[in-house]
């Protein structure tokens, strides 16, 4: 019983490390294309997501608001990635574009 407990202990302290990794403050870069209201938290945690979703981004170079529907464009690392953040449904999802 104290083995299982270990271990379940184990599991959650890896889960709740790797998703702190992921929710770090991302440099925006000096050029980067914002659009109007787009605030530092949310720029953070949409790294973060696409970062959580495995794929690349330490640094902004735009973010751009969806106009018909509650989403954003991610471009990071200089433009090489652009990805496309969505609410659907409730649930956030992560597209490379």
């Amino acid at each position: 019983m104290h083995k299982k407990l270990f271990v379940a202990l184990a599991a959650s302290t890896i889960t709740v490390s790797t998703t702190l990794s992921y929710a770090q403050t991302t440099p925006v870069e000096p050029d980067a294309v914002m659009s109007d209201g787009v605030t530092r938290a949310q720029t953070d945690a949409l790294a973060g997501l696409i970062r959580l979703n495995g794929y690349s981004c330490n640094s902004i170079s735009a973010v751009v608001r969806f106009v018909f529907s509650y989403g954003f464009t991610v471009t990071c690392n200089s433009y090489r990635y652009t990805y496309e953040v969505e609410d659907r449904g409730g649930n956030w999802t992560v597209t490379v574009k």
